[in-house]
């Protein structure tokens, strides 16, 4: 079986493509985003490469926004690129943004064998979030 590996440098993530549209274009069934290896039908309409389904393309898709003109859906980003970044619309947050939590798990043994916690961290996280217990 051969299989293949990419390898990119940081730098390509200084230089994703960013989206930021009304709607995020998926396929309906399997819930798999448009990306450079699916099929177009037409203008209008996609297959999925992963389950196959024929989808519906939204208007707001034929507009490309780095040529910032109307036409071919095989010049945006999200078909261009397989590493896009998305500014989604406030419809996809489900509920606002959580407190980030830091668990540590030491054990006694662990301690009990010399091994130090460095508590400047728990500190800084206690600044931000609350006391830590344990």
């Amino acid at each position: 079986m051969l299989q293949t590996v990419v390898l990119r440098s940081s730098d390509d993530l200084n230089h994703l493509p960013v989206i930021q549209c009304t709607s995020i274009v998926r396929c309906r069934a399997c819930r798999t985003y448009i990306n450079p290896f699916v099929y177009f039908v037409d203008a209008k309409r996609w297959k999925c490469n992963l389950c196959y389904r024929v989808n519906e393309l939204p208007d707001e898709f034929q507009y490309d926004p780095v040529s910032k003109s109307y036409g071919d859906p095989t010049r945006r980003p999200e078909i261009k690129s397989a590493t896009i970044e998305f500014i989604a619309p406030s419809e996809y947050m489900l509920r606002p943004p959580q407190p980030a939590i830091y668990p540590l798990l030491v054990g006694r043994l662990a301690v009990g064998q010399g091994i130090r916690i460095h508590t400047g961290g728990l500190r800084h996280v206690e600044e931000l979030s609350g006391p830590v217990t344990g």
